[in-house]
């Protein structure tokens, strides 16, 4: 079920939640439909991701590699739309898809 009731925080309002942990904040960043990942300077640090309710927590700078990024960011936005079967699917798939024993 969608999160449809909250109320949505504004690009900026994200932005400053992500300085609050950060020391230095790239003005790179990616966004999905219910959230957005700021980046640290130092690439390869954790990134810093944002729900477009005000919800944050520490996630991996994949910005390197454009393709996992794209299937993470998918993966958080569908978890911080609150649907948590499209979540869970995501998250087998981008688990199955880039961490899967290729051996």
């Amino acid at each position: 079920m969608l999160d449809t009731e909250k109320t949505r925080i504004t690009f900026e309002a994200a932005r400053r939640l992500a300085q609050e942990g950060c020391d230095a904040l790239s003005e790179e960043f990616v966004e999905a439909e219910f959230c957005w990942i700021f980046f640290s300077c130092n690439r390869g640090d954790w990134a810093t991701a944002v729900s477009k309710f005000g919800e944050v927590r520490s996630v991996y700078d994949l910005r390197d590699e454009p393709e996992k990024m794209q299937a993470y960011l998918a993966m958080l936005s569908a978890y911080c739309s609150g649907d948590k079967v499209i979540s869970d699917r995501l998250l087998c798939e981008f688990m199955r898809k880039h961490y899967s024993d290729k051996a």
